[in-house]
């Protein structure tokens, strides 16, 4: 892994414009993945933020003709996503955990020379590994990390899940690769047409994908607070049916109007990171209220619920530890996968920039790894505009999770961003006061011991469930916890770092908290 000290060091030569673009939260949880499983449930679920055009089979135009998007930006209908995290209880059910949406920056990282380009219209692409159970060392692994929250001490930076309580949050983070080939929208493995510069998160393109385009990187923030003061030792894994914490990976579909992407990236050289920097934004009034955000939603055409407890794992994945890489398709014994399409029809998975250039892809992609073979060429969709019509929400109650909720999170507002001014260190990190309050039905406790556990396996201690074993945990209802902590929560709170492990502010209590720093001196 890249130290804090080379990282810098890389930094110093690089690009300090970036924004940060939040994204209040998921317009839909579900077993969605346009990009690995098109028209059809995918294997594991998804917790999506972005438009609300995403369905099973997406293309650019339906993406772009979005009525809203739960992201700031309305101009920006792409879709981001990533595998849920749930707490497992020992008797075998399983509560999804909540959070509250998405941070995605912006990054102008390029080498010398090199022009920073707008994403291309559809472009889609994944990071990170579904089925990786241990730290592979390889550079897209190097870019993948948890961070656990405690704000009376700093936890660094892991691949995987470590044997830590989050009293203030567990953090994921996802950072893509920003050279592209030039020619294809996706590939194959949805990788081989992307690739990391020399630097991971920063550098220069390789020849091979000559084109730098801008750079994102997701923070998520998990509210693990409700877990932290149960004591029944169980353990917290991702829909993938990892309990390491490895598999972690991420999921990025375009839906920008290219034309104002460019403007941003062309014009929005502030360093501060705050949306409202940025005039291009300001300037065509495209900046969304909360409320407005926070209004939009989707639906998943499959309809299998993966919220609140549950028996299972949605769509019956089986929990497989490693070390070893994971077996795709191992299922739950006793429970039956969703076989369903929904009420779309496939549509191809590829396109490429122009019908006149070549593409190299192959007709169905698939969640294993395999070789990109040719194939005939898809012209790429056009860009097209639409208003935003704020979808009404259900309403939902925070209250004592049952089969069907989950406590609720707070939402980002990109309202509170205060940048800290920056001084001449490479690394000046901006950051922010404050931000929404988080749900009074989510505690924050700090627990005073910490349970051992399997090696790479978060370990969260808890009051133990309704009695009943895990045999008795039927398909048709899960057991739902006899008790959860309640009390107000300072949660999804973050450090932000000027080069150095220690916080530069402290968040208030009851405050959702997010680190907002540019140039991170991560790890990776």
């Amino acid at each position: 892994m890249l130290t804090s000290v080379s990282l810098l060091a890389l930094l110093a030569g690089s690009a300090q414009a970036f924004w940060r673009l939040p994204c209040n939260k998921p317009v839909v949880n579900g077993l969605i993945d346009p990009i690995v499983s098109p028209g059809k449930a995918n294997s594991h679920s998804h917790t999506i933020m972005g438009a609300n055009g995403i369905n099973l089979d997406s293309t650019y135009d339906e993406l772009v003709a979005s009525d809203c998007t739960t992201c700031k930006v309305s101009a920006d209908k792409s879709a981001y996503w990533i595998p849920g995290l749930y707490y497992k209880y020992p008797n075998g059910s399983f509560q999804s955990v909540d959070h509250g949406g998405m941070l995605v920056y912006y990054l102008q990282r390029g080498g010398s020379n090199e022009t920073i380009k707008a994403f291309p219209p559809g472009l889609r692409m994944l990071t990170g590994d579904p089925f990786a159970r241990n730290n592979t060392g390889s550079i897209e692994s190097q870019a993948i990390s948890w961070n656990c929250i405690d704000y009376n001490q700093n936890y660094p930076e892991t691949p995987g899940f470590d044997q830590l309580i989050c009293p203030n949050g567990l953090r994921a983070q996802v950072f893509f690769p920003s050279c592209w080939d030039g020619t294809n929208l996706d590939s194959a493995d949805h990788k081989s047409h992307m690739a990391y510069p020399d630097g991971i998160n920063n550098g220069v393109c390789p020849s091979s994908h000559p084109v730098h385009l801008i750079s994102i990187f997701y923070e998520i923030y998990f509210s693990v607070d409700p877990f932290n003061k149960l004591n029944d030792g169980g353990s917290f894994v991702l829909s993938t049916g990892d309990p390491t914490g490895y598999s972690l990976h991420g999921d990025f579909y375009n839906g920008w109007n290219q034309d104002i992407l460019q403007q941003a990236v062309d014009q929005c050289t502030n360093d501060s990171g705050v949306l409202e920097d940025c005039g291009v934004f300001t300037g065509q009034n495209l900046i969304i209220s909360d409320d407005t955000a926070n209004s939009c939603s989707a639906t998943d055409p499959i309809g299998v619920n993966v919220d609140g407890v549950l028996p299972y794992l949605p769509n019956c994945v089986a929990i497989q530890d490693g070390p070893q890489e994971a077996t795709p398709g191992v299922l739950t014994p006793g429970c039956t996968p969703v076989s369903g399409t929904g009420n779309t029809t496939p549509k191809s998975s590829f396109a490429a920039v122009s019908s006149a250039v070549a593409s190299t892809s192959v007709g169905s992609p698939a969640t294993t790894k395999v070789s990109v073979s040719s194939t005939s060429v898809i012209a790429a969709p056009t860009v097209s505009s639409t208003s935003v019509k704020p979808v009404t929400p259900s309403s939902s109650a925070a209250s004592v999770p049952v089969a069907s909720s989950s406590p609720a999170a707070p939402a980002v507002s990109s309202t509170s961003v205060k940048p800290v001014v920056p001084s001449s260190s490479a690394a000046s990190v901006p950051v922010a006061s404050s931000a929404p309050a988080v749900s009074s039905s989510v505690s924050a406790v700090v627990p005073t011991s910490v349970l051992g556990g399997k090696t790479g396996v978060l370990a969260a201690t808890s009051v133990a469930p309704t009695a009943t074993t895990e045999a008795s945990v039927a398909a048709s209802s899960a057991v739902a916890p006899s008790a959860l902590p309640t009390g107000k929560s300072s949660t999804c709170a973050a450090k932000a770092r000027r080069g150095s492990s220690k916080f530069v502010s402290k968040p208030k209590p009851n405050v959702h908290h997010y680190r907002q720093n540019a140039n991170r001196a991560r790890s990776f």
